[in-house]
């Protein structure tokens, strides 16, 4: 699993919810998270690091990163989370298969033979909308697939994806790692 990113006219609470699956997950925690965007209602683009340690308040978020738009490493200069230049296409890899998650999509499909069939040499890039309603629509995505005949919150939907990258990369444990 490659990259994550959430479209415009999210909800930045929901936004929050998940990021914190998909950083918690074990394909975060094992390293097959190689990079988490998020673009916000403003344009903006903001670049999250695999191994940041996020707030873990919906405040502490908003302030830090809503409001300054980076989060440095505790102790360095290194960036965690920063806003960053678009389009967002020149940050994705150039072989990978780009999956948009949309309720309104007529192809359904089960996640985990959907990764099942993917190469393992390609990189995936899954694109959600963290918003209450609306619809996700990227040039740069190749496919649109519905995961469930029921809405689903980003959060869930985020499981569902990691649990089959988890299957498919036989992920049973998770690395630990304390702060």
């Amino acid at each position: 699993m490659s990259r994550l990113q959430f479209v415009r006219n999210y909800r930045p609470d929901i936004a929050f919810q998940a990021i914190q699956t998909i950083l918690d997950s074990r394909v975060n925690n094992t390293g097959r998270l190689k990079a988490l965007y998020v673009s916000t209602q403003q344009g903006d683009l903001i670049e999250i690091k695999p191994h940041v340690r996020m707030p873990r308040t919906y405040k502490s978020f908003a302030a830090q990163l809503l409001h300054k738009h980076h989060i440095n490493a505790t102790g360095s200069s290194e960036r965690l989370l920063q806003k960053i230049k678009n389009p967002m296409t020149k940050y994705l890899p150039t072989n990978s298969r780009k999956i948009g998650l949309s309720h309104s999509s007529e192809k359904l499909v089960d996640m985990h033979n959907c990764i099942a069939n993917i190469n393992e040499e390609m990189d995936i890039v899954f694109v959600l909308g963290a918003m209450a309603y609306g619809k996700i629509d990227r040039d740069y995505v190749e496919d649109y697939v519905s995961i469930s005949e029921c809405n689903l919150s980003a959060a869930y939907a985020i499981s569902m994806i990691t649990n089959a990258v988890e299957r498919k990369f036989k992920i049973i444990h998770s690395a630990l790692a304390f702060w």
